[in-house]
């Protein structure tokens, strides 16, 4: 639970240090309207996935700060991080889980995507339950 406390105040105390950058402007902007608009926005755009969106959308409803507009990447950060350990203790062992689970809290790569208003830790979150289903389902001798 100590290295889970760290992640947080790793991950949370500086979300509102920093002013935003032009792509977490376009990411408060698509989401700052209304639900239609950003779909528009979306489809317009082309390359964006709508999931991250939908989530800042919803923030965004709490208000305008940076804090509320980079806090749902520094929670599927953590989220990232506690899935990462499970998936290791199956793997591997507590050990290792705990090993790499530290050595990623202090990434400095995964500290500055959970810090940022994009979409990268919810692909890793997403990557990191999909190998734990992958897994999960590989294990059983008749999965499908």
């Amino acid at each position: 639970m100590g290295l889970l406390g760290v992640a947080a105040a790793l991950r949370l105390l500086p979300l509102g240090t920093q002013s935003l950058w032009y792509d977490e402007v376009f990411t408060f902007n698509a989401s700052a309207g209304s639900l239609p608009r950003l779909y528009s926005i979306l489809i317009e755009d082309g390359q964006h996935p709508p999931l991250h969106y939908l989530l800042t959308w919803v923030m965004v409803r709490f208000g305008d700060s940076e804090v509320l507009l980079r806090l749902p990447s520094a929670l599927l950060g953590i989220a990232s991080l506690l899935g990462l350990h499970a998936l290791t203790c199956r793997l591997a062992n507590a050990r290792a889980a705990l090993i790499a689970t530290a050595l990623a809290t202090c990434s400095s790569f995964h500290l500055l995507y959970s810090h940022e208003a994009r979409n990268w830790m919810l692909l890793l979150a997403l990557t990191v339950l999909g190998s734990q289903l992958l897994l999960e389902a590989a294990m059983r001798p008749r999965w499908w």
